[in-house]
């Protein structure tokens, strides 16, 4: 059985590991906002649309780092979503567990 090694990052290291990571999809565990419930979902970063082979605008991602926020794709849904930094609980990165520190 395969076991995945954990990694603890604040929360302003996730776009980084994101970023750095070989693919760019990843799960995601986070606390909705709006309920309080516990989502687990799979994410893309933004980037080159795979339908259109079209290359998405990323100038809001400066904004959303100011605000602690992430634009990501999600795949289920086929939209963009943002997520807040802080109320993400751990990722999965590279078949990696990441958990996150908001404190």
């Amino acid at each position: 059985m395969h076991t995945m090694a954990t990694t603890v990052l604040k929360a302003e290291e996730v776009m980084d590991a994101l970023v750095g990571a070989d693919t760019p999809s990843f799960y995601a565990k986070f606390t909705k906002r709006t309920d309080g419930t516990i989502r687990n979902m799979l994410f893309k970063l933004p980037g080159v649309d795979d339908r259109s082979g079209v290359v998405v605008d990323t100038s809001r991602l400066m904004e959303d780092e100011k605000r602690q926020l992430i634009t990501v794709w999600d795949v289920n849904k086929d939209t963009y979503r943002r997520l807040n930094l802080r109320d993400i609980k751990s990722l999965v990165i590279d078949n990696q567990e990441v958990m996150v520190d908001c404190n």
